[in-house]
């Protein structure tokens, strides 16, 4: 059986005008692009190699490599260079995703980039900065093979969040970036409130004068420690509450990205975060998971601090400070230093851990990306068989290095759970129903066959129907049977279609027949056929997505 889901199509509809923006989804992938393929129990993993300064290492073979699992040498039954090469220069304006054409040869994807944008951690400075990055990468950097998925850390913008080849959408969707509040306050930081929890008389001195200044408030010495120590533990509490969405969320998406061919890379914006616990101790578990989840997924994570060049802490003339010559205010600079460093450890943490790179204090955030994306330009694939341990939910280490060069970096995929291992031969036991019940359901596109999608405004004031969607659809694997020199094929269309917001606000399941002469189903063979369905729906900017059943005649 052969399923082709989750193909999205956007569209607004303001006024009686519609706006055409299809995302194609696509083609057949080959076995190679998944990031832990299994075939039998045949692993593969990518590595980066570079030498000392960074520059890639494009003239290795696969004996200058070794491969240990568990700490065991494993033999390398497959090897290969992979080189995407520098993204295509096209004029801004031109760089939009063009409707897939049917008879087209199948173009594998280079990369997945995605850029998780922590909206719960981010400044309108920072915003603002944060968007100017993230136009300029895509109008100039990108490149027509590479998918791009925009996230925030708080889901605010609902389905724009998906993966996507057409920037005009992503522009789109960038555009609609929003702070969700102020930020964390610039004074009585985390890093304070932990120390104030842990009985520091400086820092409780200094959170007194803060609320002293900040609040207008006075009263006996007693009640003042109190209430210091009281929001000391609010603070805490929110900003534990803020690391739990923010690295859940990544986790989420670097396990949704482990599907996607290709090198994937994250870009991870944000001002920083705090790693401290309520308690006011250092809380590493949930920066731990979501470094497994990318490590297991083969994502390299890039941390970018979207405050840039900024003076010192304290010494912003635009924000509140205290006065040094007041009680505890000349040690606010130092606690607001250690506050920043504090805020950066998760961030090195991410990037680091999963091969990727930190950066701090710059202004050219898009030179940044560009740079990170040009050092992921070229990967060797190496493929090994897997040794048979009984316990199926252990962890199992990869270790990936130059044997004949030692000093080379090598970045590479460090494990992966055994589970992954049996995840192929539990898909196919599903029945093709509940599979494409599922493909509508799965959060990345199945792409057994190859489709285009799109979504119009059309109004004929014959009936109610003012949205027509319509789907180009591949027949390489339809099953076309012959009666009377004509030929007749049937599918399952399953589509459903969601607001901004993600709710359903129609559904229709149909099956398309097709009954041709000869000369007409050999040109449908070759350039495949239209499904077209037309609907009512209210004026709103809606996405729809199809999943399509056949049934192929080898399987």
């Amino acid at each position: 059986m052969k399923i082709a889901a989750r193909l999205i199509a956007g569209l607004l509809l303001l006024n009686a005008i519609g706006l055409n923006a299809p995302l194609w989804a696509q083609q057949t992938k080959k076995d190679s692009d998944d990031p832990l393929r299994l075939k039998t129990n045949l692993v593969e993993v990518r590595a980066v190699v570079t030498d000392k300064l960074g520059n890639a290492i494009d003239n290795l073979t696969k004996d200058d490599f070794e491969v240990s699992e568990k700490g065991k040498p494993r033999s390398i039954s497959f090897f290969s260079l992979e080189n995407i090469g520098e993204p295509d220069k096209q004029p801004a304006g031109d760089r939009t995703a063009k409707p897939m054409d049917p008879g087209s040869a199948s173009i594998r994807p280079a990369r997945t980039i995605a850029f998780f944008v922590d909206t719960f951690n981010l400044s309108p400075t920072s915003l603002l900065y944060a968007k100017q990055s993230l136009r300029k990468f895509i109008d100039h950097q990108s490149s027509d093979r590479d998918t791009f998925w925009l996230l925030t850390s708080s889901g605010a913008l609902g389905f724009l969040e998906q993966m996507t080849k057409d920037r005009q959408m992503l522009r789109f969707a960038i555009d609609r970036l929003g702070t969700q509040d102020s930020g964390p306050d610039p004074l009585f930081t985390p890093f304070i409130a932990a120390r104030v929890a842990q009985g520091d008389p400086t820092a409780i001195s200094l959170a007194i004068q803060i609320l002293i200044e900040r609040d207008h408030i006075d009263g006996p010495l007693n009640i003042l420690e109190r209430l210091a120590q009281s929001t000391a533990l609010g603070i805490l509490a929110e900003a534990a509450f803020r690391r739990r969405c923010v690295l859940g969320r990544l986790k989420a998406m670097s396990q949704r990205m482990a599907e996607m061919p290709g090198q994937r890379l994250v870009f991870f914006l944000s001002d920083g975060f705090s790693m401290m616990d309520v308690g006011g101790g250092v809380d590493t578990n949930e920066v731990q998971l979501a470094i497994g989840s990318a490590v297991r997924s083969g994502v390299v994570i890039y941390s970018l601090d979207t405050k840039g060049l900024a003076p010192p802490p304290g010494f912003d003339v635009t924000s509140v400070t205290l006065s040094t010559a007041s009680a505890g205010g000349a040690n606010l600079h130092s606690y607001l230093a250690d506050s920043e460093h504090e805020l950066q450890n998760g961030m090195n943490a991410l990037a680091a851990d999963t091969g990727g790179e930190a950066f701090f204090h710059s202004n050219e955030l898009g030179a940044v990306m560009e740079k990170s994306v040009q050092k992921n330009s070229m990967y060797y694939v190496l493929a090994f068989h897997a040794a048979d341990f009984k316990d199926e939910k252990e962890f199992r280490r990869i270790s990936v290095r130059v044997k004949t060069h030692p000093e080379y970096q090598v970045r590479a995929q460090r494990g992966y759970a055994s589970p992954e291992l049996t995840a192929e031969s539990a898909d196919k036991t599903a029945s093709p129903q509940q599979r494409l019940i599922q493909s509508i359901a799965a959060p990345l596109p199945v792409t057994g066959i190859r489709v285009a999608a799109s979504a119009a405004y059309f109004e004929t004031g014959s009936d109610n129907s003012n949205v027509s969607f319509a789907a180009q659809i591949g027949a390489e694997h339809l099953t076309f049977s012959e009666h009377e020199k004509r030929f007749a094929f049937a599918l399952d269309v399953l589509t459903v279609v969601y607001d901004r917001s993600g709710k359903v606000v129609n559904t229709f399941s149909d099956k398309a027949h097709g009954d041709l002469m000869p000369e007409r189903a050999d040109l449908a063979k070759r350039t495949g056929f239209t499904y077209s369905k037309r609907l009512a729906l209210k004026p709103a900017l809606i996405r729809s997505e199809w999943a399509l059943w056949i049934k192929h005649p080898r399987k």
